[in-house]
This record gives C-alpha cells, structure tokens and sequence, in this order.
C-alpha cells in the first residue's frame, strides 16, 4: 500500500452490527509493518479486515486516535493496522496449521 491509495473497513464494532466504511478511507502512511488511514471506524473494531480497492485484504484494524507517524514526531488523528499480513500468514502456518489450511491461499 502507499499513501493516498484507498482503502476500506468491514467491521462488526462490539460486535453490533455491520458496518461498511468506504469513505475519506485513504492511507496516510504504510510500511511493511504499519499502516495507516483516515478510513472511519467505531470502538470495538479490533480485528477487522482492512480491504484494498480490489478487496484484498492488506491489514488488520489495531487501533485509532492521534496516532505518531512511525518515523516522525508528529502525530495524527487516524486509525491503524498492522499491514505484516505475510507474517500473520507465516505464524498460522508455524502456530496454527489447522487454521492455516482453512485458508484459500
């Protein structure tokens, strides 16, 4: 992912109903381990898949509120994920292999 690049949230918050965030959804900063983005979220989201514009699955939700730009000194209101997905993928395959096999990868 790169900055400015869109992205979107399914996310089930506190485990309510679904909710769909596809707007002002765009990535502000990513790195092979951090991504981040202005994409709208409510509290209890944790968890949940961060699509790109071909619903790919590029991140998992962790956190949001002013967050510090990995690199800088300046912080932003945005939300955050972890965008390692190769390594979540690798620790299933280590740590979980009855999940990883489920997988359709």
């Amino acid at each position: 992912m790169r900055r400015d690049e869109r992205v979107a949230i399914i996310q089930h918050p506190g485990g309510h109903l679904k909710k769909i965030s596809i707007q002002n959804n765009f990535v502000a900063y990513a790195d092979n381990q951090v991504l981040q983005y202005t994409t709208s979220t409510e509290p209890g989201s944790s968890g949940s898949p961060v699509f790109d514009d071909n619903f790919q699955v590029v991140g998992i939700h962790h956190s949001g509120g002013m967050l510090l730009e990995p690199g800088s000194k300046q912080r932003y209101l945005r939300n955050a994920g972890t965008s390692a997905i190769a390594l979540l993928i690798n620790d299933l395959k280590n740590n979980a292999p009855e999940i990883y096999a489920r997988l359709a990868i």
